[in-house]
């Protein structure tokens, strides 16, 4: 292990430095090899964050963020710098010409600031009530990696790799990891008569398919009754994966809107899928409803209810609709007792929102601490990837390789895909299973 001293020159945000500092230290990628002390308890090696030049590394603080009255973070840009062969990116407020990361042992711009930018999830923390959107999230426009184009790379991992090597630590290229995970929104689509007319109703004047879609639905329905079908949300036999390393399915407790509700914890279907996932060695975890991330009685209601029909303690979570308001929602999940949520990704594309893909703790602003529990991104979400693409499932599977094969390395994927989407996706049920199940044997063989 290597120990530096971290000199900060200005100790009005120290705070804030030094969880930069340990969220370096703590990432896989650092694989336990270095700590930094901020007491100069190591003899040896000096990290200067400030202005001076005469320490054995570094790194300006340009007080863009660190400051009583930031700079917005719309004004922000980022500077493309090189190092061996990455392209880093900064959050500063002047375009430059591309320079190299590192010169003479002199970082060309702050990247503990711009790591906190990211991870802290500042942005959305200022987002005014008119910038965002129904659904509670700021408006992607809105936000600085979309708005730059740069989603689908973990910026944050690179500089986080790029660091390490120059500092001396020597990181490895490590290998991405997989995590695959599912939500159960809706186990079933046609339970009664009631809800097949609701169907059909809707593909006649939302969906606009007609008689062929009509004739398959009820069709489907009464196979389902004579017992030589099953409902098409019923995926769950060939979905869960038994060979896959990392796998959590996140189950519905309960509701107060239109949005929840489909089903109840403790009936006999719910009960199964339970079984069938703990058969395939899934994890279990909380998929609170709609109005939950703002609503901690709700929260707290719904993982109970969740506890008692499982058996076990709830520890995963990750929001309904990707809904995820802060400080509130993170406050939330705190207080409850959540270990790690699985929430910050995007609904309208894939990519990197947090700028990584490896779990960490989010910062608690009131506290000036980081929260206890752990925030491991949602990096692709297969109703995002198919929207993103307009249903062209050839650029579909096109697009899902390319993200795949750019980011073999330095970071973690967490996939979501639901139950009901193959139904949703007809007439390209087929095309969504293919590349699926192709998918969830790559995951499988990297596991390996």
């Amino acid at each position: 292990m290597i120990h530096f001293n971290v000199d900060i020159q200005d100790k009005s945000f120290d705070k804030r430095v030094k969880y930069v500092f340990d969220f370096i230290k703590n990432h896989p990628l650092a694989d336990k090899k270095v700590a930094f002390y901020f007491e100069h308890k190591a003899p040896n090696i000096t990290i200067l964050y400030g202005n001076k030049t005469d320490g054995h590394f570094n790194i300006p603080a340009q007080q863009l963020i660190f400051n009583n009255t930031p700079t917005h973070p719309t004004e922000l840009i980022p500077n493309l710098y090189t190092y061996q062969d990455f392209e880093l990116y900064s959050t500063e407020i002047k375009k430059i010409k591309t320079q190299d990361f590192l010169i003479q042992n002199l970082f060309s711009f702050d990247i503990i600031e711009t790591i906190f930018f990211h991870i802290s999830r500042y942005e959305e923390h200022i987002t005014p009530a008119d910038m965002t959107e129904k659904w509670g999230m700021g408006f992607l426009e809105n936000h600085f990696i979309p708005r730059n184009q740069l989603q689908e790379i973990p910026i944050v991992d690179h500089l986080v790799y790029a660091f390490l090597d120059a500092i001396g630590t020597h990181p490895t290229q490590k290998a991405t990891t997989y995590r695959l995970s599912h939500d159960v929104d809706n186990p079933i689509k046609l339970p009664s008569f009631y809800k097949l007319i609701k169907a059909s109703g809707r593909l006649l004047l939302i969906e606009r398919k007609g008689l062929k879609a009509q004739w398959k639905l009820f069709n489907t329905y009464r196979k389902m009754k004579q017992g030589t079908a099953k409902d098409p949300y019923d995926t769950f036999d060939w979905l869960f994966r038994k060979e896959a390393i990392e796998k959590v399915v996140y189950f519905m407790a309960g509701g107060i809107t239109k949005f929840d509700n489909f089903y109840q914890i403790d009936s006999p279907i719910a009960q199964r899928i339970l079984q069938q996932a703990k058969e395939k060695g899934y994890k279990i975890g909380i998929h609170p409803s709609y109005e939950a991330y703002a609503n901690e009685e709700l929260y707290k209601r719904e993982k109970k209810k969740l506890e008692e029909v499982s058996g076990e303690k709830i520890v995963l979570a990750r929001q309904h609709y990707l809904r995820f308001q802060l400080p509130k929602t993170a406050e939330i999940i705190d207080n409850q007792g959540i270990r790690e949520d699985s929430t910050l990704g995007y609904r309208d594309m894939i990519g990197f929102r947090c700028g990584t893909g490896y779990g960490y703790r989010l910062y608690n602003f009131e506290k000036e601490a980081a929260y206890g529990f752990v925030e491991t991104p949602l990096i692709i979400m297969e109703w995002s990837l198919i929207e993103q693409n307009k249903y062209d499932f050839k650029k579909i599977k096109k697009h899902l390789n390319t993200f795949l094969e750019k980011n073999q390395y330095l970071t973690k994927v967490t996939f979501l895909f639901h139950n009901s989407i193959f139904d949703m996706v007809e007439p390209n049920r087929q095309k969504l299973i293919k590349i699926y199940k192709d998918l969830a044997q790559q995951i499988d063989k990297a596991g390996h």
